[in-house]
């Protein structure tokens, strides 16, 4: 996230001050959320079971 700063920043910087401020916490949002997200959030064999085999 952090490499990302610089380039945040240079956008924003070109925007109106309403605008900037609009963007700036859709950003925070979705990094918030980015952040909080699990790194497998499919893991539990609740969401993949029902496709396993059994028997031949």
């Amino acid at each position: 996230m952090a490499q990302l700063q610089p380039q945040i920043a240079q956008i924003l910087a070109q925007l109106k001050p309403g605008k900037r401020f609009v963007l700036e916490e859709v950003i925070d949002a979705d990094l918030k959320e980015i952040r909080d997200r699990k790194p497998y959030p499919f893991a539990n064999p609740f969401y993949w079971a029902a496709f396993t085999a059994a028997g031949v």
